[in-house]
């Protein structure tokens, strides 16, 4: 900038998120309907795709997979103990 030149900057704004940790078929409840949407998804059927892919991240993983799986069906089949926790 002193130089008279331009400068680059980049910048990440939060955006809140919108939904129900574990809601993957934007349905507005947690259900068998998401648990097979997901499975789907993981295993590339018919190139299904969630409706919110931030509600299928379960683990806060930053990832969509197996783990995920594991613990959606856990909390619907309601495991003690095991909760969802979708990133902020």
């Amino acid at each position: 900038m002193t130089d008279g030149g331009l400068f680059e900057q980049n910048l990440t704004i939060p955006v809140p998120q919108v939904g129900i940790c574990g809601d993957v078929d934007g349905s507005g409840k947690v259900g068998m309907a998401d648990y097979f949407l997901l499975v789907d998804y993981i295993a590339e059927v018919l190139g299904r795709e969630p409706e919110n892919m931030w509600a299928a991240d379960v683990d806060c993983s930053g990832k969509i997979g197996m783990a995920d799986y594991f613990l959606l069906v856990d909390y619907i089949a309601e495991v003690p103990g095991r909760e969802l926790n979708c990133c902020p």
